[in-house]
């Protein structure tokens, strides 16, 4: 029987062929987006009444890493594709069965999640930042409102709508081709049917989910690091007088070097997967609870905190194999034609979404005084799980 991954990798190989000359290039994977939903790959979540396979989110991690190590841009484009549909398996609202419906037909979502904006009479006026995404997909998904909980109210709004401008303007230093850049919203007419909330149980765990797709795909450059180097040793004959072969492939040092950055790298794999276990577990659990609930909290809780724990050693692990990777060549490595470090510039850019320290310390702060760490800027306000001493 062929797996999901036997399925799949083709596509990946197909992606992976063309990545550098992208990279390079600076030439946007319109094509290879479109390729992932022609082929059924963007909507393995869905419930087979709705086109999909209903997969875990272990086993989309599984098919992320490899998905990653052909072109990580792909996952980050898809991020919040993939984030936000649980939360309409797990716990539907009126809007859950044409999202699925949606994903189902091969559309892609995207977000408008961070800036300013302000809803009036259903229509919607505002610029939205870090609209990963928004250039290679059908709909996006935009914050227009806050609930009396504060948290966001969205709305599903066509990409080819009247009033919806998509700027390519990303200009970080890596993640170049994500089309994370802004979009504009100039009196945009809401349709009321395509409101969306997450103050349901599974919803509030969606921007953990996407922490998790993001270490995914740190996962994903941290093999494409190595196995690039892997080449490039094989390859090279040119070596010093002061080395310790004849030739690289030979050198001890250099196999401690790319020996290291494997260990890195597999460690990085390995967390998400594990991780990706438990969170499904905890998202099974927070399903059947109540948010009025301590118990759903106490699941919440170490659900984050596992993550946040998670997306924190990803990201050292992947930032050290993707540095160390220069030391197993002289100047020819540091040739930009050589693309090694876009492995760098895309891994630092996941790191720096949500800086480690302050996840370090909200996990100190749980583990000590038992205060759910922040995810995100929709989350109930911090509390405490155990008395206080």
């Amino acid at each position: 029987m062929t797996t999901l991954l036997e399925e799949f990798q083709p596509i990946f190989d197909r992606i992976a062929v063309g990545a550098l000359d992208r990279e390079l290039n600076r030439e946007l994977p319109h094509e290879q987006v479109r390729w992932l939903a022609e082929t059924g790959f963007t909507k393995l979540q869905a419930p087979e009444a709705y086109g999909g396979q209903g997969i875990s989110v272990q086993q989309l991690v599984e098919l992320l890493i490899p998905l990653a190590k052909a072109d990580s841009n792909l996952v980050q484009i898809l991020h919040a594709h993939f984030g936000f549909t649980p939360l309409h398996i797990f716990n539907p609202q009126p809007i859950s069965d044409w999202w699925l419906t949606q994903i189902g037909d091969g559309k892609v979502i995207s977000n408008g999640m961070v800036g300013g904006g302000q809803a009036a009479d259903g229509v919607f006026t505002g610029t939205k930042i870090y609209t990963t995404g928004a250039l290679f997909a059908d709909e996006m998904f935009v914050v227009t409102g806050r609930d009396e909980q504060q948290l966001p109210i969205f709305h599903l709004i066509n990409t080819t709508t009247a009033g919806v401008d998509r700027k390519d303007d990303w200009d970080g230093i890596g993640q170049r081709l994500t089309g994370s850049g802004t979009t504009e919203f100039t009196n945009v007419v809401l349709d009321a049917q395509r409101e969306m909330t997450i103050n349901t149980p599974t919803g509030l765990f969606t921007n953990a989910l996407v922490l998790l797709i993001h270490a995914a795909a740190q996962a994903g450059i941290a093999a494409a690091a190595v196995e690039d180097a892997t080449t490039f040793v094989r390859n090279r004959s040119r070596t010093y007088g002061h080395a310790l072969a004849e030739f690289p492939k030979d050198d001890p040092l250099v196999q401690e070097v790319v020996g290291r950055a494997r260990i890195h790298a597999q460690a990085a794999a390995d967390l998400v997967r594990v991780t990706a276990i438990d969170f499904d577990t905890h998202l099974h659990e927070a399903a059947g609870l109540s948010t009025d609930d301590d118990a759903y909290w106490e699941v919440y809780g170490r659900a984050v905190s596992r993550i946040q724990a998670t997306s924190v050693s990803v990201s050292e692990h992947v930032l050290e194999a993707t540095q160390q990777l220069y030391e197993v060549g002289g100047a020819s490595i540091l040739q930009r034609t050589q693309g090694f470090d876009r492995h760098w510039r895309n891994a630092r850019v996941f790191a720096s979404h949500n800086p480690a320290h302050y996840k370090v310390r909200g996990l100190g702060n749980y583990q000590l005084n038992g205060v759910i760490p922040p995810v995100d800027s929709w989350a109930r306000p911090s509390r405490p799980l155990i008395d206080q001493v």
